[in-house]
């Protein structure tokens, strides 16, 4: 048996069954807790989140998965930090691909990507070359529904 103040080291965050798209999105319902994954609360707290903002879901397998690769692949599982859910604002000349990486609901579904509001605009950028940016008008913001920020990332290897 794990000693208590062993197990006080630990936090156990909420693996949820919903899916993120990294492509065009995908639909969720109310989707239940399925499991929990311990992470040490002294690294949740260097990364600066709290375990009651921390969720846990998958990115889509197969070609949902693929848009945020090779940084985020088919399957990963994300941390998302809840209490993190406003998207940057960016200069007008702002030319970075790599602006943090965000949960969110559209109309679409469920999708990881990177997000920036720009002027008047909302850019959602994949990291994959070959899926060009999207561009969202300011009268589209409200379809925008953001879970919160997504702070690490992992994934079994396949052989």
């Amino acid at each position: 048996m794990t000693p208590p103040t062993e197990l006080s080291e630990f936090a156990k965050i909420p693996v949820h069954a919903a899916t993120l798209a990294a492509g065009g999105g995908a639909h969720n319902g109310e989707e239940p807790v399925v499991d929990h994954l311990a992470f040490k609360r002294a690294w949740l707290s260097r990364i600066g989140i709290s375990p009651a903002n921390a969720v846990l879901a998958r990115v889509a397998h197969g070609e949902l998965g693929e848009s945020m690769m090779p940084t985020i692949c088919p399957g990963d599982m994300v941390l998302i930090d809840t209490s993190k859910r406003e998207i940057p604002r960016r200069p007008p000349d702002y030319k970075s691909r790599k602006g943090p990486i965000y949960a969110f609901t559209t109309e679409e579904g469920a999708r990881v990507k990177r997000l920036a509001q720009l002027s008047d605009v909302i850019i959602l950028v994949s990291d994959n070359p070959d899926v060009p940016p999207e561009f969202l008008s300011k009268d589209r913001w409200s379809e925008v529904n953001v879970i919160g920020k997504v702070v690490w990332w992992g994934h079994t290897a396949e052989e």
